[in-house]
């Protein structure tokens, strides 16, 4: 437990024992604040907070006149945390000695060997029933933690089969498609315009393919799958690639599209999973709410500091518009920001800018 629910106990504990020794004196209120103490403290550590009061308790044997209270109530509470924690030979052992402290403690109110048997017997089912009890709270413990590993390898094993599933099945496929519209591309009597519409279909495809893998890699690891649709390294496509699908699909939606791109340094792979995202969600953009009437300019710079993706597109006299954006772009903010990056949105009359920046890893 933390340390604050240890302290909380122990003020509860010192409310409630404190007061019933206080008719007894003040070496007896000290009595009652040291088992407070030690109740407390078995609960954070258990055979430490049993040994405690073991010794307040035997306490009692050296001054007749200290009286527990209501302190003796912590006992069963070390006992059950002892057991709880796993730690069976020192709780038996702490129970023992409690018990034994107690009943020579109590020979002196009792006024019959009965009484005296009585009191040792009720104390022992007492303690009994405290050990039980932590012992159980532990077998529950374990139960349920074995329940759940138990469930997480069932889970494990689901995700890896899909994983394969989507590698014999998807990924094959795809496969097929690049190596099928590339061959084409090359084949003898093609015309340039056809070509060019099988260089698209090559580069959507290795986009497609990418993202299953990233997919696939999810499912096979303990990492979240927005995570590792997000964060995996790019295998099949580049940068330029990914731009010039980028103006391939804005062109599929009648868009005319000016695409420029300057890079003093490569794009690092580890920065490309997030700005494919950033780039996929700003095509969405331009199509949902932009003017296929208007020019639509992508520009990505990549330098020695970073890389940055300028996306400019004209948008219609639509007062629903808003600069601030929707869940797309507050999406993009949140995974830029994850990674050390920003994201600037900018309406100027029908000019409609979305600028992504993302700062390069030292070493890359």
């Amino acid at each position: 437990m933390s340390a604050g629910a240890t302290v909380a106990i122990t003020l509860f504990l010192l409310v409630l024992i404190v007061p019933s020794t206080l008719p007894y004196g003040i070496p007896s209120a000290l009595m009652g604040v040291g088992l407070s103490l030690g109740g407390g403290l078995a609960i954070a550590r258990p055979v430490s907070g049993g040994v405690l009061i073991g010794l307040i308790l035997s306490a009692a044997l050296i001054d007749p006149g200290l009286t527990p209270g209501l302190g003796v109530l912590v006992s069963p509470v070390a006992l059950a945390t002892c057991a709880g924690a796993g730690r069976l030979l020192p709780a038996i052992a702490i129970g023992l000695w409690h018990t034994a402290v107690i009943t020579v403690a109590s020979e002196r109110t009792a006024q019959s060997n009965a009484d005296l048997v009585a009191n040792a017997l009720v104390w022992i089912f007492l303690l009994a029933a405290a050990y039980l009890l932590g012992a159980l709270w532990r077998s529950m413990i374990l139960y349920i933690g074995a329940e759940r590993a138990r469930h997480a390898f069932d889970l494990a094993e689901q995700r890896r089969a899909i994983a394969r599933e989507l590698h014999d099945t998807g990924v094959r496929a795809i496969t097929e498609v690049i190596l099928l519209a590339e061959t084409a591309q090359r084949a003898k009597g093609v015309s340039t315009q056809d070509a060019e519409a099988f260089a698209r279909i090559s580069r959507t495809a290795r986009l497609s393919t990418d993202d299953l893998r990233s997919l696939m890699e999810s499912l096979r690891t303990e990492t979240s799958l927005e995570d590792g649709i997000h964060g995996s390294p790019v295998h099949a496509a580049s940068w330029d690639d990914a731009l010039q699908a980028a103006r391939d699909r804005l062109e599929a939606a009648d868009f005319s599209v000016n695409l420029i791109s300057e890079a003093e340094e490569p794009v690092p792979p580890s920065a490309t999973p997030v700005l494919l995202r950033c780039l996929w969600e700003a095509v969405a953009n331009v199509i949902r709410h932009a003017d296929p009437a208007g020019p639509v300019a992508i520009m990505s710079e990549s330098t020695s500091d970073g890389v940055e993706l300028l996306v400019r597109n004209t948008i219609d006299a639509d007062p629903v518009v808003c600069v601030s954006g929707g869940v797309g772009l507050r999406g993009l903010r949140e995974r830029l920001s994850a990674a050390g990056g920003s994201l600037e949105v900018q309406r100027d009359g029908e000019i409609f800018l979305t600028r992504i920046r993302l700062p390069r890893e030292p070493g890359l």
